[in-house]
């Protein structure tokens, strides 16, 4: 069996005990055997769009989510969530590093017109290159 199809009928079962359904209950909102159910799950029988939907609508979800989309969507945006977070730390660090090398010229009295204007310029250039 195509591995995109085991997936399909692993995340009906998966979904399926998360909702606490019995394969009794399932076959029963079906009209069909308890058996046959079980075939279902088990990727024996194939799926026609027509069952999908049923299997949806007794699930209470959408197809796209017994079909695993969903789960790619959600990788997606978690991925890109971590990836602005990445984004955020160098900004953060850049800053921080930034504002220790102004405290230290500050303490040792070094600060000058010229570090004032390449500090203002750092902070523009990484406000700049912060994506929010």
């Amino acid at each position: 069996m195509d591995t995109r199809l085991k997936i399909i009928h692993a995340n009906i079962k998966d979904i399926r005990q998360r909702k606490n359904f019995s394969q009794a209950y399932m076959a029963e909102k079906m009209n069909i055997a308890l058996l046959n159910y079980g075939k279902i799950e088990r990727g024996v029988t194939e799926l026609s769009v027509k069952r999908l939907y049923e299997i949806a609508d007794i699930l209470d979800v959408n197809v796209l989510e017994i079909i695993g989309v969903a789960k790619y969507f959600e990788m997606v945006e978690e991925s890109r969530i971590l990836d602005k977070l990445e984004n955020d730390k160098k900004y953060l660090k850049n800053l921080v590093d930034t504002l220790s090398a102004v405290i230290q010229k500050y303490i040792l009295g070094e600060e000058t017109e010229e570090a004032k204007a390449n500090v203002r310029e750092e902070r523009f250039k990484a406000l700049k290159d912060l994506k929010w």
